[in-house]
C-alpha cells in the first residue's frame, strides 16, 4: 500500500560494559523530511556523533561532532598465589 505521508520514529540504545561496545541510533520521518542521529566510539577512544537532516529541498546534511570519552579500565580478577613452604 502507498502511504503519501509515511511517518515512523525508531531508537536504540547499546551499552555493554564488558565489551566497551557503546553506539545509539534515534531517527523520525515526517512525510518527506527525515532526521536522527548516531553515535558510536572510534577505534582512537573518542565519541564520533552524526547529527542528519534529509527533506527534497536541502537534501542530505549531517553535522559531525567529535567528543572525548572517560576511559574506564576492565577489572582484572587476580588469582591468588599458592605458597608451599
Amino acid at each position: 500500500n502507498y502511504d503519501p505521508h509515511p511517518q515512523y520514529t525508531y531508537a536504540y540504545d547499546v551499552q555493554d560494559s564488558l565489551t566497551g561496545d557503546s553506539k545509539t541510533q534515534q531517527e523520525s520521518r515526517n512525510g518527506d523530511v527525515v532526521s536522527g542521529s548516531y553515535s558510536f566510539i572510534e577505534a582512537d577512544g573518542t565519541r564520533r556523533i552524526v547529527e542528519y537532516t534529509a527533506d527534497p529541498v536541502n537534501g542530505f546534511n549531517a553535522v559531525v561532532h567529535r567528543e572525548p570519552v572517560a576511559v574506564i579500565k576492565p577489572v582484572v580478577k587476580v588469582a591468588p598465589i599458592a605458597f608451599h613452604p
